[in-house]
Order: structure tokens, then sequence, then C-alpha cells
């Protein structure tokens, strides 16, 4: 090989070395540049009440002004984050122009839809309450705002003894046992004056509700050391009863009510009260009431969890599915002169399908959608009377189950033109996803 051959080769082979450095650091720093230019700016939103909307805009390279949908021009002076409220109307786009530091133009949008959505569930153990809160977030990351979009779940109450007239609520309620119970409106105190021969409940009547939360203070002034108490998810069958009991005697004066043996989270089903039908859930006789002395007590009964504070401690807590929803009610056993007072009740009612249907008025002019969580069949999409009610009305269907009703979907969406979808509700985070992706489309199909 001739001297110059050898060149060349060298030469070639230097120029290689050189291009195989060369080329991946130039992708690197394309790379780079190109996430630094997706990562530059941000736009989002938060619907806030008053048909106002929080608007964040960021630019790293900083803002010089915003162009408002109505032309009006806001100096930003070179900031890279800025936060507006902004007043919003029904079915408008509102498209905002920003231009940067640099001179660069772009824009960011966002839609106001009207919607009716009504969220069922029956046996997903979900809080809707929360899952409401996630779709509206996600919608507003895909540039919805829900001024506007009405979501409808479970009917929740909520009653405050400081607030609301106490003796026209107690006046409905009724009692078991042979206590005597009574309201002293001017004190705001509800009281079982008698010592009762066995368990003595007042309860409010004709509700069934599924969460529940009951807060209140309570005190004895009577120097027995037997039983107060509360009850969530109470149930009355003819005298049968069945319901989550909170129990606390104070067994310092010749046992109690067996030396605290229930003191704590137990539960009744239907069965009369007696202590031989009680079942225990988490108890303990070391929990006493202080004698003369207020105490805050609460109540909780979500889903399968419930649980009791004393004092905002908690003391007991349980999982159990075995009593579903119900009413609420306070007792007491062979304790004379005691005091219920600062009542707070929250509950959620949950309503079957066919009864959130009927609740909600809907319009033709709005994107109506109902989303249903049942792992077991759905007897009420089989009728005439649902299918007319969903194709009068043109309301979409998220049928949110598990594989074995698929089929039971399907055929059900065939009969109203195959508006909406069959979901899996498997994981959570995947169907809710799913669904706010539906509902975002439905809803940019309003304008």
């Amino acid at each position: 090989m001739t001297i110059k051959k050898k060149i060349i080769i060298f030469i070639i082979i230097i120029l290689f070395l050189i291009l195989s450095i060369m080329i991946p650091t130039f992708i690197r720093k394309t790379d780079i540049k190109r996430k630094k230019t997706e990562a530059q700016k941000e736009f989002y939103i938060e619907s806030e009440e008053n048909d106002k909307v929080l608007l964040v805009f960021k630019n790293i390279d900083g803002i010089k002004q915003i162009v408002y949908p109505n032309g009006d021009v806001l100096y930003v002076n070179g900031r890279n984050k800025i936060a507006l409220d902004y007043s919003v109307q029904k079915k408008q786009t509102y498209t905002f122009e920003l231009q940067d530091v640099n001179d660069n133009i772009y824009y960011e949008s966002f839609i106001t839809p009207t919607a009716n959505v009504a969220i069922i569930r029956k046996d997903v153990n979900v809080t809707l309450e929360d899952m409401k809160d996630d779709i509206t977030k996600q919608l507003n990351n895909n540039k919805i705002a829900t001024n506007f979009v009405n979501i409808i779940i479970g009917e929740r109450s909520s009653i405050d003894s400081e607030t609301t007239d106490m003796s026209v609520v107690f006046n409905s309620w009724n009692s078991f046992g042979d206590g005597i119970w009574s309201y002293d409106s001017s004190t705001k105190m509800m009281r079982n004056s008698k010592n009762s021969n066995y368990f003595t409940g007042y309860y409010a009547p004709n509700e069934n509700y599924t969460d529940i939360e009951l807060n209140f203070n309570a005190k004895t002034t009577d120097s027995d050391d037997d039983m107060i108490g509360a009850m969530i998810r109470f149930n009355d069958n003819s005298s049968k009863y069945t319901s989550y009991l909170f129990l606390l005697d104070r067994h310092d004066n010749g046992g109690g009510i067996n030396n605290g043996a229930y003191n704590g989270l137990n539960k009744i089903e239907n069965k009369s009260f007696s202590l031989s039908s009680i079942t225990k859930l988490s108890v303990n006789s070391s929990l006493r009431w202080i004698r003369n002395t207020w105490q805050n007590y609460k109540l909780i009964a979500k889903g399968d969890k419930i649980e009791t504070y004393i004092d905002n401690k908690l003391v007991a807590s349980a999982t159990d599915s075995s009593i579903s929803s119900g009413t609420y009610g306070f007792l007491s056993f062979s304790q004379a002169n005691t005091y219920f007072k600062d009542i707070t009740i929250k509950t959620l009612k949950e309503y079957k399908l066919l009864e959130v249907l009927n609740k909600v008025n809907w319009t033709h002019d709005d994107i109506n959608v109902v989303i249903n969580l049942n792992n077991s069949s759905e007897p009420a999409i089989q009728t005439n009377e649902l299918v007319d009610l969903f194709n009068n009305n043109n309301i979409y269907y998220l049928g949110v189950t598990t594989e074995d009703n698929k089929q039971e979907i399907a055929e059900f969406l065939n009969k109203i033109n195959d508006r909406g979808k069959g979901i899996d509700s498997t994981d959570y985070d995947t169907y809710v996803q799913k669904i706010t992706q539906l509902l975002t489309q439905y809803m940019n199909n309003q304008f």
C-alpha cells in the first residue's frame, strides 16, 4: 500500500472518530433544546365559585403581555408566572394571546360547557365526593372550566345544632325502651332523664344513609356509673334492631355494665336490644366517661370503615361491611340525666339509578351523562322506561363494571344509539381517567 493511500485511510478514520463524537452530542443538545421548548410555558385553570376561573400562565423566559379575549391588554413586564381571576359565561371558548419577552406569540384556550353528570354507585367501594373532585380536577387539566357542569352524587346533608332549630328536628324522632327523652331549646341540650331498666334510644326515623359522621358532646350528672352511647347505620325493623353502636360506661361504682366489657365499638344485627345480642368489634374496658364533664365524641361510618373518637383521639375502629346503611341516634342504659349537645351530623345517602335520574333536570342543550358504578347486574337498564328516558333526553351512559356485565351494558348502549361506553372497574385511577377522557370528548362536541 502506497503512502498516499495510507494517508487517505488515516484521514477517513480520523473523520469517522470526530463524527462519532459530534453527532451524539448534537442529538443530545437538540433533544435538550426541544425539551426546554416543551417545558418553557404552561397554562392551567381552576374553576371557582361565582362564575370565576383562576387562570395560571407560566413562561420561563418571561411574559411580556397578555391580550384578553375582548382585546384588553395586560402588561406583565417579564414575570415568569401570573395568576388571574377571570369571570366566565356559559358555552364560550376563551382564547388568550400571550407574547413572551422574546416577542414570540402563542395562544392558550379553555371552554365553558354546560352539562349534567350524575354519578351513582351500588357495590363499588369508592367515595363519590372524592371521585367528583378527581373528575373536576382532571377536566380543568383538560382546559374545561366546570363552573356550569352540574355533577350530582348521592345526597349529602348536614345538621348543626348551633344553626338548626333542633326542636323541629327532634319532634320527628322516635324512641325505644323506657327512657324519657326531651330537648331544651334554651340550652340546646337533649336529655334522657330516666334511669332506664335497659337500653333506651332516640333516633331519626325513616332515613337511610351510607356514610355518616355523628359528632356531639355528652355528659351525665347522675351518680351512677352505667352506659351512654350513640348509634350509626341504625335500622328499626319492627323492634328488631340493626346498628353499629358506640357504648361507654364508668364502672367505678358497682361494676357499670359488665365492668366496661362493651366499652368501644359494637354492633347488633336484627335482634332485640340485650347484652347477649351485641357483637363486640373493638372494645377496651379501660375506656370510661369522665364524671360531670363534657366530652366530645365522634362516630364515622365510611364504606366498610367504622371509627369512634373521644376528644379527637381514635379509641376504636373496625373494618366491617355487614351493615351498609341506616340512620343515627343516641342511647343510654341505666344512666339517668344523660345530656347531649353541640350535635353535628353529616350524611351521605346513596340513591338507586332511577332515583338519581328523576332528580336531575335534564336539558337537551346540555351534555347529559350518567356514570353508574355497579359490579352487579343492573336490572333497571333492561327496562323500556330507562331506554326511553335516555333517548328522550339524549343522555350518555358510562357503565363501570366487571367483565361479567359488559354484555348487558353493550345491549343497553345499542338501544340508546351507542351513546356511552362500558368501562372496566378493576382500577380506580384508570377508570376515572377514562371517564374524564370521554367527558372531555362529549363537552368539546358542544362547541
